[in-house]
């Protein structure tokens, strides 16, 4: 949505069409490819229809999920000159989920938020399912390292009750009550 500048219903979007550089540090080009194919009818003679994205999405993957030191990403924010960073996924960043190393991997993403103006979007899993209570912000691996240093946290979950519905849940707002919340 940022990239091409168009908004995705029922959101709004007041940015202008700009640069994001979406960091795929698990997945490969096949995987990303598959994930944003329309599939083809059973009979189909042709294959399904791929996703054209704006060229303003700049895609950056590594090989084999290698992880990448956090102060590392400098140089490819600055060749990108993208204002927009996706991170897809913090345990790429990290050798191990402790609290101590997950500071140390917030910090240097508000450094580099901060130095070059980002908006950054990091996903990340959570450790465990827990769908009749919904999610809350304790789900989330190292928590209280990850919460104090964002200012917003937003998750997906399953819904207890049917298991093929997704909702969208606004779990921590850096200004005021979530705006998204259950």
């Amino acid at each position: 949505s940022i990239a091409s500048g168009r908004p995705i219903e029922p959101f709004e979007l007041s940015a202008a069409a700009q640069k994001v550089l979406l960091l795929d540090l698990g997945g490969s080009a096949t995987q990303f490819a598959r994930r944003y194919t329309c599939e083809a009818a059973p009979n189909a003679k042709k294959p399904g229809r791929r996703y054209q994205f704006s060229p303003n999405l700049i895609r950056v993957s590594l090989k084999g999920g290698t992880q990448i030191a956090p102060a590392k990403l400098a140089a490819v924010i600055e060749q990108s000159g993208a204002k927009v960073l996706i991170i897809d996924s913090l345990a790429f960043l990290q050798r191990y989920s402790l609290p101590r190393e997950t500071v140390v991997v917030m910090r240097e993403l508000r450094r580099l938020q901060r130095r070059y103006g980002l908006s950054i979007l990091v996903l990340m899993n959570t450790s465990r399912s827990i769908w009749r209570r919904g999610i809350i912000a304790a789900d989330i691996p190292c928590s209280s390292a990850v919460t104090s240093y964002v200012d917003n946290v937003f998750a997906v979950g399953r819904s207890g009750s049917r298991p093929d519905v997704r909702y969208l849940k606004h779990i921590k707002s850096g200004v005021d009550d979530a705006a998204y919340g259950a």
